[in-house]
């Protein structure tokens, strides 16, 4: 059965918008378009050369997030989503600090109390 997956370049906040390019996508004046460019080092060449190999066809999900935050830009979740549960399948960090993380979903998160 083929799998369905997803790549996002997130940052800690969750933003999802224009990772590449200053006009990549400028929706609603966002002004941070090329934040993952400085970061584009040969480890994470590798790393998505990996996950294009990998693809039958595609849609891979992973998220590749540089420490930063943006305050504001398109989410990868809004505000709404069904609650979820991930679980962490990989985790690497490239010599410039993007950190590449693999996740599957895991089904609904289990709540408790201390």
């Amino acid at each position: 059965m083929a799998e369905l997956t997803l790549t996002a370049f997130l940052t800690l906040d969750g933003a999802v918008q224009a990772p590449g390019g200053p006009r990549e996508d400028p929706a609603g004046g966002f002004g941070f378009g090329g934040r993952l460019v400085p970061f584009a080092d040969e480890d994470l060449n590798r790393c998505m050369t990996e996950v294009v190999d990998r693809a039958g066809a595609f849609l891979e999900y992973r998220l590749l997030v540089h420490p930063v935050v943006l305050g504001r830009g398109k989410r990868l979740f809004p505000a709404g989503g069904p609650p979820t549960t991930f679980r962490l399948e990989d985790s690497r960090t490239t010599g410039s600090g993007v950190a590449v993380h693999t996740c599957r979903p895991a089904g609904r998160p289990v709540f408790g109390s201390f």
